[in-house]
């Protein structure tokens, strides 16, 4: 089963995809979405059903904008893209999103970001952002933000070749992102040692030893296993040089929610819809952005020389920046005050810190730009 010709030029117009890869992801959902004819009227091709959920993915219009180019009524359409974005992330799951497992698994991240991004014992970059959506119908302030806006949350974890590895989907944005990765899996898991994480190491040429982290932003609190930047207004010379190392490797994060917002129109405007189906949506499109990316597919994201994806793949990033920051409001250090940092973080901190202005002083010199 493959798309037709016409439809695959149309769809390629929207959605950066090479046709060979549309064919591939055809294969893997069709059987998910493919319903019987009936005596009463034939079924909608899966073809049709995922080139019209593609579709709205790309250009995030309302369902009304897809009448006149797919010819499905708008009541059709309104089940027809929540359910083909469900197949879409149970066809990609298994394979795309998969979780790292074992201690291999996170060796080889820890080892990708340390090459890649200069940062030594980093298994993830945790970020989140608020994706903007109309205010449900009796939900009251639930999914009021703190910057006066409705949303869900999209928090996830990165890795260096801007790769979801662990997400949380859909929460109200008046949740707030403590009580998100407080109760999220991957705390849990981190803080009872039960990840498979390699064991703690000594930094390269330092006698300090420490166990593999996540880096995030100051919206997290500081603990053994998660590391955040400095916050005090003065800071000294060598916590300044941290932070900068700190900053730079958190680029894969802004750089992986930058790709989906800026190839995935939906997320440019407030969605409209119920949060169940947006959650679908938030789901399929980071399956796809894996896919995508595994595939290598040249339409979607092109990685520079040194196999980073941080020079992007449009001729005015400028413009691309703008655009994607639009589609995005990043989670801000909501809970900076009152919280004191866990003495262990703070050891470790401690040693990056002094790794970074004496140890890693060429590695420093390669990363930081």
């Amino acid at each position: 089963m493959n798309y037709p010709a016409d439809r695959t030029n149309e769809q390629r117009q929207f959605l950066p995809m090479a046709a060979n890869t549309c064919n591939d992801l055809l294969h893997l959902v069709a059987p998910l979405i493919r319903k019987a004819d009936t005596s009463y009227k034939d079924s909608i091709p899966a073809e049709e059903r995922l080139a019209v959920t593609l579709r709205y993915l790309a250009s995030g219009g309302p369902y009304s904008d897809l009448l006149k180019e797919f010819k499905i009524p708008v009541s059709t359409t309104s089940y027809v893209i929540p359910e083909t974005c469900d197949a879409i992330y149970r066809a990609l799951q298994k394979k795309y999103l998969k979780f790292p497992r074992t201690v291999e698994d996170w060796q080889h991240i820890q080892d990708e970001f340390f090459d890649k991004w200069g940062f030594p014992q980093c298994i993830g970059v945790l970020d989140g952002r608020h994706v903007r959506i109309q205010c449900p119908q009796k939900s009251g302030l639930l999914y009021q933000n703190y910057l006066h806006f409705h949303s869900v949350v999209l928090l996830t974890l990165v890795d260096a070749d801007c790769r979801f590895l662990y997400y949380e989907a859909g929460a109200p944005g008046g949740s707030g992102d403590a009580s998100i990765w407080n109760q999220s899996f991957l705390k849990a898991s981190l803080d009872g040692n039960e990840l498979n994480t390699p064991v703690p190491e000594k930094l390269p040429g330092s006698g300090a030893v420490i166990p593999s982290i996540i880096v995030a932003d100051s919206a997290f609190q500081m603990s053994s296993r998660v590391m955040t930047a400095y916050s005090q207004e003065v800071l000294s010379e060598k916590q300044e040089v941290f932070n900068n190392h700190l900053s730079h490797v958190k680029q894969v994060a802004e750089n992986t929610f930058n790709i989906l917002a800026s190839r995935f129109g939906v997320y440019h405007s407030p969605m409209r819809i119920d949060p169940p189906r947006i959650k679908s949506i938030l789901l399929a499109t980071i399956a796809l952005h894996n896919f995508l990316l595994d595939c290598k597919d040249q339409r979607y994201c092109n990685a520079g020389d040194d196999g980073k994806l941080s020079s992007f793949y449009v001729t005015d990033s400028s413009e691309w920046q703008q655009n994607a920051k639009a589609s995005f409001t990043g989670l801000q250090a909501a809970l900076n005050d009152g919280h004191q940092q866990a003495a262990n973080g703070e050891k470790i901190r401690e040693a990056l810190r002094d790794y970074f202005n004496n140890a890693g002083v060429g590695c420093r010199q390669n990363c930081i730009v």
